[in-house]
């Protein structure tokens, strides 16, 4: 037959004996492509003096139930295997030099995807439990992410034994690793991989924050952090190619820009890399600008001696809560401006509510605010 589907059926198939001294027989299950098997309800088990299941020039898929393959010759032979779901699937040989399990492609793969408690038991007479052609080396060929293959001999590819440990996870893929990061978020599209798989890495900076730079490190590689470059769609991606674990970092650094916005006489002027303003406490920049409505639970403390220039850009609200002590110091002098856009009529405004200290306290300097109608409101109890 061209290519079989079995879902939630029993079947049991007897095509000769499969004994150590048998004879030869027919094959269980023929496909000249493809078997699929689908169903939780399946129960399907062959007996056979020949192979049990053959997919000549196609792939065998199992996607849930029970399979007990007993035959002379493979049990399972096809281009790709691949098992998913919860299938528990039990293949043996008992010919002296054949293998539970075949990949016939030289590009094939044996591909676990268990989604549920499941497991493949294989065993053979005196030979490999599973082994291909495979010219691509022994990473490749067994993947997935939650694989139990109990083996009563060895795992082969091409004549090197990838694992010969009964009972034991087989190549659950290299893991990815994440590093900790500050001022922001990172994930990645799978936590392990194989050679050949590609991974989607996700950085999320905080408010106002940018991503600086992403990278990758694989512990087989001396050369140190390798750097993702976004592509057209923003994505970062890159592909695994070392048989290692990986450790993903990022770093997000202070979202800038260049801010135009009218002195205390009235002129334009520019504030070149002026920091977007996102959080409370020690401020050591000289220029920051708010954008959009902005609360911060922290008082400001402008640190540098030299003046500092707060930026409202148009229709921005900041608004300054601290319950212990001045809602905005500065250590030289302060000078609140707008943006050189004044032609609209929300000026923006700056609410201080300082329960604890000073609503602005700017004892070694001056304060400046910029001609327009910023809305300024300050409250406190000293």
């Amino acid at each position: 037959m061209d290519s079989i589907n079995i879902e939630n059926s029993t079947l049991e198939i007897k095509a000769g004996a499969a004994g150590a001294n048998a004879s030869s027989g027919s094959t269980g299950i023929y496909a000249s492509n493809n078997l699929t098997v689908t169903g939780a309800q399946s129960s399907i088990s062959v007996t056979s003096g020949a192979w049990g299941i053959l997919c000549d020039n196609g792939n065998a898929v199992f996607e849930n139930g029970t399979l007990t393959v007993n035959s002379l010759n493979e049990a399972i032979k096809a281009k790709n295997i691949t098992i998913n779901g919860n299938s528990k699937i039990t293949a043996s040989t008992t010919a002296a030099n054949k293998n539970a399990i075949y990949i016939s492609d030289n590009t094939g793969r044996l591909t676990f995807g268990f989604t549920n408690p499941g497991f493949i038991q294989a065993s053979s007479y005196g030979h490999s439990t599973v082994a291909s052609d495979a010219a691509f080396g022994t990473a490749n060929l067994i993947t997935g992410s939650r694989n139990y293959f109990n083996s009563t001999g060895l795992i082969a590819v091409n004549g090197s034994n990838l694992k010969s440990l009964a009972g034991e996870k087989i190549h659950e893929g290299f893991t990815i690793n994440l590093s900790d990061v500050e001022n922001g978020t990172l994930a990645v599209n799978k936590t392990s991989g194989n050679p050949g798989d590609e991974i989607i890495v996700t950085p999320t900076p905080n408010t106002g924050y940018v991503v600086s730079r992403v990278t990758y490190t694989n512990s087989s590689d001396t050369s140190g952090p390798q750097e993702i470059i976004a592509d057209a769609n923003g994505q970062y991606r890159f592909i695994i190619n070392a048989s290692a674990p990986y450790t993903v970092s990022a770093t997000f650094i202070e979202k800038t820009e260049n801010v135009s916005y009218i002195n205390e006489q009235g002129t334009t002027r520019v504030a070149n890399n002026a920091i977007f303003l996102s959080k409370g406490g020690d401020l050591s920049g000289s220029a920051y600008y708010v954008e959009g409505n902005i609360t911060l639970t922290q008082g400001i403390n402008f640190t540098n001696t030299s003046p500092t220039i707060l930026i409202l850009k148009k229709g921005s609200h900041l608004t300054v809560n601290n319950a212990t002590g001045n809602g905005i110091s500065s250590s030289g002098n302060l000078k609140i401006f707008i943006t050189s856009d004044s032609s609209f009529s929300d000026w923006g405004s700056l609410t201080i509510n300082s329960t604890g200290g000073k609503g602005i306290n700017n004892t070694t300097g001056t304060f400046t605010l910029a001609g327009g109608n910023i809305n300024i409101t300050a409250s406190d109890d000293a």
